[in-house]
Order: structure tokens, then C-alpha cells, then sequence
């Protein structure tokens, strides 16, 4: 038998440790500060997904630039929840617009079109849930492929990144 080597015992007891880390955040609750979660550049934060220990749902903290508006999509297998913690501008639910602001909660059931626009004025800061997993795997792939960049990203882009995670992007409402 081959003896084992001083780094590589090393590198058995880290990824032994992280295992547990990874249990323990499964087992139990943790707090996070104002900044912290997983960032996705300056204004994109995960605060809970199955990469932190939750099964069932994601959360993500979101500050938007004055005038910021998404495409149309909708998401095939999750409900999203909305709060807006300060800010204003409008949301569309299928063909229905709504004026948001400090205090408003937003209801998209699974596959219902919406599109979000902020308002001229003022950065939207909101908090934004999904019942299940799968939005914070495209906001990875998403980021790292063109957020990160400063790069647009298409809907075609859009959907070929979305088939893999129920995310689908529209030009706008048929």
C-alpha cells in the first residue's frame, strides 16, 4: 500500500471539513448582515438557496438602477414573490400593469408572464422568493456569461440559458 503524502492527508481533512460545513448549514438556520450572501456583482445578493442550505426555496436581495427594466418572462416551475423595500416604478402581470412602491408585494404564479420597469427617479431596491429552486441557477450562468461582462443579453440568450432551469424569456406578451 502507497503512503499517503502530508498534502494530500491535508486536502482529505479541508473537503472532509467543508463536507460538514455544508451538513451543519443544512441542519440548521444561519443569520446573514445587510452585505452579505452569495453577490452577484454590486447589486445582486442570494441570501438562501440549496447552495446555503435551503431545500426548497431561493431568496435574492436586488437593487435596480433608476429606468432599469426586464424583458417579459416567466418561470415554469416556481411561483416568485416580490417586496419592495424602497423605490418605485411598474409591474405587468400578463397584459395588466400595476404601480409598485415602498411596501408593495408582488404575486407571479408559475408561468405567468411579467415584466418589471423602475421608475426614472430612483434606484428599486426589493427583495424578490421563489417557492423552488432553479431562478438562482440562471442568475448564475446568467452573471457569469453577461452580467458580469457589462454584455446585453438577448432572448434567444435568455431561453438558451432558461430551457435548463424553467426561465422563459419573451419579447413581449402575444
Amino acid at each position: 500500500m502507497k503512503k499517503l503524502t502530508l498534502p494530500f492527508l491535508l486536502l482529505i481533512v479541508i473537503f472532509a471539513f467543508t463536507l460538514s460545513l455544508v451538513s451543519y448549514a443544512q441542519k440548521s438556520g444561519y443569520v446573514l448582515g445587510p452585505k452579505e450572501g452569495e453577490s452577484l456583482g454590486p447589486n445582486r445578493i442570494i441570501k438562501a438557496s440549496p447552495k446555503s442550505g435551503s431545500k426548497s426555496g431561493v431568496m435574492v436581495l436586488d437593487s435596480l438602477a433608476p429606468g432599469f427594466e426586464t424583458t417579459f418572462h416567466a418561470h415554469k416551475k416556481a411561483d416568485e414573490f416580490f417586496y419592495v423595500i424602497n423605490g418605485e416604478g411598474i409591474v405587468e402581470l400578463d397584459t395588466m400593469k400595476y404601480e409598485i412602491r415602498s411596501g408593495s408585494v408582488i404575486f407571479v404564479p408559475s408561468g405567468t408572464a411579467h415584466k418589471l420597469r423602475v421608475s426614472n427617479k430612483y434606484s428599486l431596491n426589493l427583495i424578490f422568493f421563489f417557492d423552488k429552486p432553479g431562478a438562482d441557477e440562471w442568475f448564475r450562468e446568467a452573471h457569469e456569461k453577461f452580467f458580469s461582462k457589462s454584455l446585453p443579453i438577448t432572448v434567444d440568450e435568455c431561453n438558451e440559458i432558461g430551457k435548463k432551469y424553467g426561465y422563459i424569456c419573451m419579447d413581449k406578451l402575444k
